[in-house]
């Protein structure tokens, strides 16, 4: 017959298996460890008991949960003025062409990371190793304010990237660009930022026209960029600016 020891919150059964009993994280799991009966040892665990199974009141008062917008978010590109040019005239890009894309931005795509893997086989079997990491490209909507130039500012980078006028391609360190997605609470506070590096536009639709509709005209663009990742504080734009990828 199996016997519980209160002492040191352990079973044994005395037919070659035994339990153990312990707290996790506010939970309970029991673990069992024993033998088949060819002498193999096995281990068997039982995930810990929920904390919450009724409702949400651990929410209830704490600002920790409260949960990311997905239109509380900012798209700030840096550099727009340097080395960025019109299709037509080669004039340079002035005013703030980069505020002027923040807002104008109507919405992104999701930020992906991908890892490929690595098979190795032998005899009749295969694992996987990591293989090379690569960087999701992602989609912008981007509305088209007459008077801001959105349309020309964008062109303008494209034109970076490719000159159909000349038919070269230019210089990565011309169109490529830092950017940072900066996420904020509901009240503006709590900045979560994303760091962009090598940003370029790859694709650009400059939207329809159709008579039957008065919607506002969008500019679709997809972007590359070479790598991002999440940053550790909560921090202003401007000290994202100055923050390298270091």
């Amino acid at each position: 017959m199996a016997q519980w020891n209160g002492n040191n919150n352990t079973m044994n059964s005395g037919r070659g298996w035994s339990a153990s009993r312990a707290n996790a994280a506010g939970g309970e799991w029991t673990g069992i460890y024993g033998l088949h009966e060819g002498g193999k040892p096995w281990v068997y665990n039982i995930s810990p008991s929920p904390l919450y199974t009724t409702g949400v009141f651990h929410m209830i008062g704490d600002d920790n949960w409260e949960p990311q917008r997905t239109n509380n978010f900012e798209l700030h590109v840096y550099g727009l003025s340097k080395n960025i040019y019109t299709p037509d005239k080669g004039i340079m890009i002035g005013g703030n062409p980069e505020q002027t894309l923040t807002l104008s931005l109507a919405s992104i795509g999701s930020i992906s990371q991908n890892v490929s893997s690595l098979p190795v086989r032998y005899g009749n079997t295969e694992i996987k190793f990591a293989g090379v990491p690569t960087q999701g490209d992602f989609q912008a909507t981007i509305n088209d304010y007459i008077g801001k130039g959105t349309e020309r500012i964008i062109a303008a980078w494209h034109n970076a990237v490719a000159n159909w006028g000349t038919q070269k391609v230019g210089m990565a360190s011309d169109y490529k660009k830092s950017a940072a997605i900066i996420e904020t609470a509901p009240d503006g506070s709590h900045y979560r930022v994303w760091k962009l590096f090598g940003l370029f536009p790859r694709d650009v639709d400059y939207g329809s026209y159709d008579y039957n509709s008065n919607g506002i005209k969008q500019i679709q663009v997809t972007f590359s960029c070479d790598a991002a990742k999440p940053l550790d504080e909560w921090t202003s734009a401007w000290e994202v600016h100055k923050t390298s990828w270091i």
